[in-house]
């Protein structure tokens, strides 16, 4: 390793020990402005700084053992360090925890949520299962803590198959009257673990296109990366592993096809492993499926229809078998008594009901946050109600042309107004990433540096255009940043931490306008600082796709007006 790469990496290490020092004032004991989020957002860009100047100076070191051995040990100190930390503004590892104690008992974990285990009676449950997890409640204050924090307690959980396993293999590692804390720590060693996997993955691939393994610190050193996975403990590690080992199988499923003597059985091998890792990956979370129409017409391009029908096959069949438990989870019996935090009768038709579906179903028809191109069109289509929140700068439709709108379509639909909006936004913004993958699909295909280019700006639109864009969503394309061809797409790991601002704005200003706006907490947030988030990116990102089409259309009127000058001169 160079001097220059060493002192970045103690640098980094210097930061990432302040940010775990830092992260005990976010415990539960602390709330609202005594929890220090700018503190935390110093750190975290001081770190991504840093990180740049660590893959500008790995790129310059050779490509050798000794310089990957550095840049892993680096990468697992890192790990270790923040393995020690408290989840900083997350919460999502109750659900972790309570999903992996179900799984552990034998229990679908789509079957209840936790407001169902809560408000259940041990003594008069109707279903055995429930009267098991109800008891555990019951006898564990440590349970019926992690019960009452589990976000959106009353929704089944969203996590699918794949990951439900790994928590449960989590809850089976833990000693049985181990500690919070240290239930928290074996449960994200176990994320980290798979975090690490993908970074000797990722650099089987670089070497697999003959790009320089040191970009592997695009991801490995990357502090979105380590606050997501090492510290908030985020399950996607699962589904980013697998999916790089997909990617990675395909890649080298066409090279052995462009072999000089290729063998059929050695391609459908590696096609075959390409479609259980996507299928694994999938089935640890949704978003790797996008990836499927690009994996298979990449290897129809360059392998054999064998192989392409192999790859296709086995993930389907993969998908259907692992989401079994999701599909036909049983629908709970409606307990016979329930009964309120205190001991009291609770009303059971308050309880939600709880399909094996609901929870993903709220997630998909309802959940926005941090979102940018979804944001400006929900807004264009959101019908005010009365008494609603104050409408947004940038709405340009009128207020008459989106009431009409919205009953018409609750007319045909029969659904909410705001779910009737929530979902053309979707499909508004589901038709520009379709557009941006058959691009892909036609652009992006014809070498596996293209393919890997397209497998990012895939991912890569796919979050642009949710409406949860969660920081440690863009953790998703970030292993194949490598091959992006513009600059400007590595300043996102940065930016997105723009998004734990969010928790300052709601406690500060819960009420009053900020800064002489129309908008108080959340809400400036929302339509304000997502703007400075995303807005100078996009235009950056433009320019430098365009910028040089424009430089030529500019150059091109210069000449010609110059041309116009020396004529007249010469009349």
């Amino acid at each position: 390793m160079s001097r220059q790469l060493t002192i970045a990496g103690c640098v980094l290490l210097v930061l990432y020990l302040a940010m775990t020092a830092i992260s005990f004032l976010f415990t539960p004991q602390f709330t609202g402005l005594a929890r220090p989020t700018w503190g935390f957002f110093g750190i975290a860009i001081a770190a991504f700084v840093v990180s740049l100047f660590a893959l500008k100076a790995v790129i310059r070191c050779p490509d050798d053992r000794r310089l990957l051995m550095g840049v892993l040990g680096f990468a697992v100190v890192f790990r270790l360090v923040l393995l020690m930390s408290h989840p900083i503004q997350e919460v999502d590892y109750y659900r972790y925890l309570w999903d992996g104690k179900v799984v552990s008992k034998g229990i679908n974990p789509y079957q209840f949520s936790p407001q169902n285990v809560r408000n259940t009676h041990a003594a008069t449950a109707p279903n055995t299962d429930l009267r098991h997890l109800a008891t555990l409640a019951i006898t564990s204050s440590e349970w019926q803590q992690i019960l009452k924090r589990v976000h959106f307690g009353e929704l089944t959980t969203v996590y699918p198959p794949v990951s439900q396993a790994v928590f449960g293999l989590a809850t089976i590692l833990t000693p049985e009257n181990a500690r919070l804390g240290t239930r928290i720590t074996i449960m994200k060693a176990v994320f980290v673990a798979f975090d690490l996997a993908t970074c000797i993955l990722l650099m089987k691939l670089l070497s697999c296109v003959g790009v320089h393994r040191g970009f592997v610190v695009a991801y490995a050193w990357n502090p979105l990366v380590l606050k997501e996975i090492a510290n908030s403990g985020h399950l996607d590690s699962i589904a980013i592993c697998f999916c790089v080992a997909s990617i990675w199988f395909i890649v080298r499923a066409t090279q052995s096809a462009r072999e000089l003597h290729p063998t059929e059985p050695r391609t459908t091998q590696l096609a075959l492993a390409a479609g259980f890792a996507l299928a694994f990956a999938a089935g640890a979370k949704l978003f790797p499926i996008v990836l499927a129409p690009l994996c298979g017409w990449f290897l129809y391009r360059q392998t054999s229809t064998k192989a392409t029908f192999t790859f296709v096959r086995t993930l389907l069949i993969g998908s259907a078998f692992l989401f079994t438990p999701w599909v036909l989870a049983p629908s709970p019996p409606e307990p016979a008594v329930t009964y309120d935090d205190n001991g009291d009768v609770f009303d059971s038709e308050t309880v939600l009901a709880t399909e094996p579906s609901k929870g993903i179903s709220e997630f998909l028809s309802r959940w926005k946050i941090n979102d940018f191109l979804f944001l400006i069109v929900y807004e264009n289509l959101n019908v005010p109600m009365v008494g609603a929140p104050i409408e947004a700068w940038f709405v340009v439709t009128s207020h008459d042309t989106r009431w009409s709108m919205g009953v018409w379509l609750s007319g045909i639909t029969g659904l909410p107004l705001d779910l009737n909006t929530f979902m053309v936004a979707r499909a508004v913004t589901g038709f520009l990433f379709i557009a941006v993958v058959a691009i892909v699909l036609h652009d992006k295909s014809g070498s596996p540096h293209e393919f890997l280019e397209g497998v990012f700006l895939t991912l890569a639109w796919f979050w642009l255009t949710l409406p949860t864009q969660n920081p440690w969503y863009w953790l998703w394309a970030l292993p194949f940043i490598p091959f992006a061809k513009s600059r400007v797409w590595y300043a996102m790991s940065g930016l997105v931490f723009i998004y734990y601002l969010r928790f300052w704005c709601k406690d500060y200003w819960p009420i009053l306008p900020v800064f002489g706006t129309n908008y108080s907490g959340a809400h400036f947030f929302d339509f304000v600082i997502v703007w400075i988030e995303y807005a100078p990116w996009l235009l950056a990102l433009a320019l430098s796709r365009y910028g040089g089409v424009l430089r030529s259309l500019y150059s091109s009127s210069q000449s010609a007006e110059n041309e116009n000058d020396s004529s007249i001169s010469a009349n």
